[in-house]
């Protein structure tokens, strides 16, 4: 353990696991347009919040010392990998 996340838009792989980011913009989050948006989500919303409730169930199972090394890494690297707000692609 211990490969530098490769991060896209909406997930970060790391160690063979891949997890949803939980860092969106503010502005154009999923959970505000599953929410509150006038339009049905897209198909690639509905995919990504599918991805969350499973990494949700994943990490819920696994021993404190796995959880507290996942979570640290992901935020290790949210840190480190903030898009600039022009930087809105890549999936």
């Amino acid at each position: 353990m211990n490969n530098a996340p490769e991060m896209t838009k909406r997930t970060a792989h790391f160690d063979g696991m891949c997890w949803p980011r939980a860092m969106e913009p503010e502005d154009d989050s999923v959970q505000w347009r599953l929410r509150y948006g006038p339009q049905p989500p897209s198909r690639e919303d509905v995919l990504y919040a599918a991805s969350v409730m499973s990494a949700y169930t994943a990490i819920i199972y696994k021993t404190s010392l796995d959880r507290a090394y996942i979570v640290r890494t992901l935020l290790d690297a949210e840190r480190t990998n903030k898009p600039k707000p022009a930087d809105r692609g890549g999936v």
